[in-house]
């Protein structure tokens, strides 16, 4: 939004406004930190926004870019503002907490609401926990933009049955974002949608692949619940690591979106610890790591007996 170059890129295809909150997670309501570390790759931080209401950070794209500017509530944001990262359905007081979030933010300018119900907390949120959030939404004549759940290529069935039951409880407008899955089906299901009353429309990118969180795509859901330190200490823990290999990754393997070749599949892009890892593939990586072990403990090997930090004299 504020780069010159990326501005004139949009313009010049004819895009003039750019919407943003995309998959419930995102700067406002709130002081923006946890969005900002949670989709570190995809977002980053504000280079203005401290903090305050959506606003506030519309405020933030007035005069300053050639763009046009529009917002959707993030849910995640507003669940994690509540409730942190508890898994629990919603109080009736934190229900209520939220929905005023959604309200003031509607208030505020947002287009609707936006979900995405494969990243955390929104994994968390059951259905009727939405409706009661898109019941504002509808009543303003906003939009429920979803990253629905369940994995797209492999059960947009189940994504879709849910996003019914939403629009039916609450009475709202539903878009489904990035509607990745199989041409045919994807058209037989959303018409099904239309013949049931369902107002609904959607995007689809025209790539096979996209940008996405490597702890969502390959980790258990309680992993991005973690801060990135507890995640980090999980994984060292042999056990856990057996565990995973035991009874987590063959699932992954299992995945027609992934595979048994997901350690060549997934490219790190971003990795701001480690640069020279962006390019490479998890499995290449992992192959540098392990030769750099190797090499560490070589030269350990190598040193005298004094010179190794191990007591020796």
């Amino acid at each position: 939004m504020f780069r010159p170059d990326a501005q004139r890129a949009l313009l010049r295809q004819g895009v003039t406004t750019v919407i943003g909150g995309q998959d419930g997670v995102s700067y406002a309501p709130g002081d923006g930190a946890w969005a900002s570390r949670y989709f570190a790759a995809i977002n980053g931080p504000h280079p203005t926004f401290t903090g305050g209401s959506v606003a506030d950070l519309l405020a933030t794209y007035d005069g300053t870019t050639s763009l046009g500017a529009g917002y959707l509530v993030p849910a995640g944001t507003v669940r994690h503002a509540v409730m942190g990262m508890d898994a629990s359905p919603p109080t009736v007081c934190q229900l209520a907490d939220m929905t005023l979030l959604v309200e003031t933010g509607l208030a505020d300018g947002a287009l609707g609401l936006s979900t995405g119900l494969d990243y955390v907390p929104g994994i968390f949120a059951e259905a009727r926990e939405l409706a009661a959030l898109c019941t504002p939404v509808a009543t303003a004549g906003g939009l429920y933009v979803t990253h629905m759940r369940g994995g797209y290529e492999t059960a947009p069935a189940a994504g879709l049955a849910e996003v019914a039951e939403i629009v039916r409880m609450s009475g709202v407008r539903a878009h489904i974002s990035h509607y990745h899955v199989d041409a045919a089906d994807g058209i037989r299901l959303i018409d099904d949608l239309a013949a049931r009353g369902v107002d609904v429309s959607f995007d689809k990118y025209l790539y096979t692949r996209g940008c996405t969180l490597v702890a969502m795509a390959l980790l258990p859901s309680e992993y991005s619940a973690r801060s990135v330190a507890e995640a980090v200490a999980l994984l060292g823990d042999p056990d856990e690591r057996a565990r995973l290999r035991a009874d987590w990754f063959p699932l992954i393997a299992d995945k027609p979106s992934l595979g048994p070749g997901w350690p060549d599949m997934v490219v790190i892009a971003h990795a701001p610890r480690t640069p020279h890892a962006a390019g490479l593939s998890l499995r290449a990586e992992a192959a540098r790591c392990r030769r750099g072990r190797r090499g560490t403990r070589s030269a350990d090997r190598e040193r005298p007996r004094g010179e190794r930090g191990d007591g020796g004299s």
